[in-house]
């Protein structure tokens, strides 16, 4: 007896387990939320761990924010954009993204794409919107994600 109670002959005593509270019901996975602007992950300011995001929205922004060949253990992930703004450019470019989104449309079959949107800016630059649906949940409603390169 130890306390004046009978605990058995371990360390741990013996006892009638308590029955665990049920798992919550949980959506689809989630992924660390990447800030479209800076790249970053986030930090949830509340809890104090990574902010998060649907699985299948942190893909599409790493696709289109990856430039085609820079990865070394993804070498062919990403977008291969043209040397030149040609007037074929749009064309080439829409291509490009439609190619690299190839696995998560086609083979995958997760998302669909709506749209894509070339905008030439004046500074030289380009940037990349691709308005697509998350075909991994009910009701999808239409997404964007943008890339300036």
């Amino acid at each position: 007896m130890v306390s004046g109670s009978p605990v058995g002959s371990t360390p741990f005593g013996m006892a009638t387990p308590v029955a665990a509270p049920s798992a919550a019901t949980q959506g689809p996975a989630l992924s660390r939320y990447i800030n479209s602007g800076s790249g970053d992950y986030e930090i949830n300011a509340y809890v104090g761990q990574f902010a998060e995001m649907p699985t299948l929205r942190q893909r599409v922004l790493l696709i289109l924010n990856t430039e085609f060949g820079s990865s070394s253990a993804l070498p062919t992930l990403g977008i291969r954009r043209p040397a030149k703004i040609t007037e074929s450019f749009v064309a080439e470019t829409t291509a490009a993204v439609r190619r690299a989104f190839y696995l998560l449309t086609d083979v995958e079959r997760v998302m669909l794409i709506l749209d894509i949107y070339i905008q030439k800016q004046s500074s030289g630059r380009v940037a990349i919107v691709v308005e697509y649906q998350d075909l991994t949940v009910d009701n999808p409603s239409p997404q964007t994600a943008t890339r300036t390169m």
